[in-house]
C-alpha cells in the first residue's frame, strides 16, 4: 500500500511553502490596503480614481501572473527531476517575455491615461484625478512584472522567506512614502493621489532591488546559472512554454478583462458604487490570503511531486490542501466580520456609501466560501498537475457566459438595487462548481509536462 501522507508532513509542507507565501500574500494586500486607507482621508472621488488605477493595475498583474503560472508549472517539475539548467532556461525566457509585454503595457497607459479611466467611469472629476494616479504608477508595472517573475523561481526552489522580507520592507517604504506625499508631511509636496501613485513606484523598485540582489547571491551558492545560457533561446523551450504557459496567459488575460468589464458596468452605477466597492474588496481579500498562498503552495508542491515521479502524493496533496483552503478561508472570514466596524473607520465616506459596503461586504464573505475551494483547484491543482487547459475552461466560461451578461442585465435592464449587484458579480463562483469538483476527482490532470 502507498504511504498516506500524514497531518505532520501536510503540516510542515503548509508551514514552509504556504505560510511564507500567503504572509507575502498579506503583505501585498496591505500595501494596496494602506494606499485605500491614506487615500480614503482625501474623499470618495480619490477612492473612486485610485480604484479605477488599481483595476488598471490589477488587469496588469492578473496577465503577468499567468506569464508566470505558466512558467511555474515547467519550473517546478523540472525542479522535482533536478534539472537546474532547464529551470535557469525557462526562468529566462519568463523574464525576456514579461519585460517586453510590462514595458508595452506601461507605454500604452502612459499615452492614453485618459480615455483608459474613461473605461471604468463617467465622471470628470474622478477621471482627472485617475490620470494623475496612472501616469505616476505605470513605470512600475515593470519591475512588478520582473519582480513577479523573480518570487515565482525564488519560491519554486524553497527559498520562501526572502522575498517575504523585501514584501515587508516594500510596504513600509511605501507607507512612509505615502504619509510624506499624500498629506505633504516632513517638508514633502502635498500631491493628493499622485503622491501615492509616486509612493507605489519608489517601493516596487525598491523590492525588486532587494530581490535581485538576493537571486544573485542564490545562483552563486545553489543554482550555477552562467548569464549566456540564462538567456539563450532555445526551440524546444520555446515550444514547451508556449504549450503550456500559453492557456494560463490567454486563462488570466481574458478573466482579468472579464472582471474589468464587469467593473467598468459598476462604475455606470455612480461613484459611490464604484467607492464602495473598492473600499470592500480591498479589505474582503484579506479572507483569500491563505486560499492564494495555498494555491500557489500547491502548484509548486504538486508540479514537485509529479516530477519525481510521486503521482499519488500529487493527487493527496491535492485533495488536502484544497481542504486546508476552505477551512482557513472561513476563519478568516469570520475574523473580518467580527472586526468590520472598527476596519471601517479610518475611511471618510458617507452614511449612504457605509451602508452599500456593508452589504457589499456580507455578500462577499458569502460567496468567499465558494471562491475559497476554487482557486486552489485552479490555480494550485490543475495548473500544478499540468493541465492548464482544463483551468482554462473552468474559469472562462462561467464568467463569460455566466457573470458578465448577469452584470450587463442587472444594471442595464432589470436595475437591480446596488446592494445586491455583487451576488450577480460574483455569480461566476457556483458555477464553476460544476467543473471543479468533478475534474478533481478525476485525476486526469497530472500530467508530466517534462517529458
Amino acid at each position: 500500500m502507498k504511504g498516506q501522507i500524514t497531518l505532520r508532513e501536510l503540516w510542515n509542507k503548509i508551514r514552509l511553502v504556504a505560510l511564507p507565501i500567503a504572509l507575502q500574500n498579506l503583505v501585498g494586500y496591505a500595501l494596496n490596503l494602506v494606499d485605500t486607507i491614506m487615500v480614503g482621508r482625501l474623499g470618495e472621488t480619490s477612492i473612486a480614481a485610485v480604484g479605477i488605477g488599481g483595476q488598471i493595475f490589477f488587469l496588469f498583474t492578473v496577465s503577468m501572473f499567468g506569464i508566470s503560472s505558466g512558467s511555474s508549472v515547467l519550473i517546478a517539475q523540472y525542479w522535482g527531476k533536478g534539472d537546474k539548467e532547464a529551470v535557469g532556461r525557462v526562468f529566462g525566457l519568463s523574464m525576456l517575455i514579461g519585460a517586453v509585454y510590462s514595458a508595452l503595457f506601461a507605454a500604452i497607459n502612459l499615452a492614453f491615461p485618459g480615455p483608459i479611466s474613461g473605461i471604468f467611469s463617467n465622471e470628470a472629476p474622478v477621471i482627472a484625478q485617475a490620470v494623475d494616479y496612472l501616469v505616476w504608477v505605470a513605470p512600475s508595472f515593470i519591475f512588478s512584472a520582473l519582480t513577479t517573475l523573480t518570487v515565482g523561481v525564488v519560491r519554486t526552489v524553497g527559498k520562501t522567506v526572502p522575498p517575504l522580507i523585501f514584501s515587508v520592507v516594500s510596504i513600509g517604504v511605501n507607507t512612509f512614502l505615502n504619509w510624506c506625499l499624500i498629506f505633504g508631511n516632513l517638508g514633502m509636496p502635498e500631491l493628493g493621489v499622485a503622491g501615492a501613485a509616486i509612493a507605489t513606484l519608489i517601493s516596487r523598485v525598491v523590492e525588486f532591488s532587494c530581490l535581485l540582489t538576493y537571486l544573485v547571491w542564490l545562483n552563486r551558492k545553489m543554482l550555477g546559472w552562467k548569464l549566456r545560457q540564462l538567456f539563450r533561446i532555445q526551440r524546444e523551450m520555446v515550444f514547451k512554454f508556449i504549450k503550456y504557459s500559453l492557456p494560463v496567459v490567454l486563462n488570466e488575460s481574458l478573466w482579468s478583462a472579464g472582471v474589468s468589464v464587469q467593473v467598468a458596468i459598476l462604475g455606470q452605477m455612480g461613484s459611490q458604487v464604484l467607492a464602495a466597492y473598492n473600499v470592500v474588496t480591498n479589505i474582503e481579500r484579506l479572507s483569500s490570503i491563505f486560499a492564494f498562498g495555498l494555491s500557489n503552495a500547491a502548484a509548486i508542491i504538486i508540479g514537485c511531486e509529479i516530477g519525481a515521479g510521486r503521482r499519488h502524493h500529487a493527487y493527496e496533496y491535492a485533495v488536502k490542501l484544497t481542504g486546508a483552503s476552505i477551512a482557513i478561508g472561513l476563519v478568516f472570514t469570520g475574523l473580518l466580520l467580527g472586526t468590520y466596524d472598527i476596519i471601517m473607520l479610518p475611511f471618510n465616506i458617507t452614511e449612504e456609501t457605509q451602508t452599500l459596503c456593508r452589504m457589499f461586504f456580507y455578500s462577499l464573505c458569502f460567496v468567499s466560501v465558494f471562491r475559497n475551494f476554487n482557486t486552489p483547484v485552479a490555480v494550485g491543482v490543475f495548473r500544478g498537475g499540468g493541465d492548464p487547459n482544463r483551468a482554462l475552461v473552468m474559469d472562462l466560461l462561467p464568467m463569460w457566459l455566466g457573470s458578465v451578461p448577469l452584470m450587463a442585465l442587472a444594471v442595464f435592464v432589470f436595475h437591480v438595487p446596488p446592494v445586491f449587484i455583487l451576488l450577480v458579480f460574483y455569480s461566476d463562483e457556483l458555477f464553476k462548481l460544476l467543473i471543479s469538483v468533478p475534474g478533481l476527482l478525476s485525476k486526469k490532470w497530472i500530467r508530466d509536462v517534462t517529458i
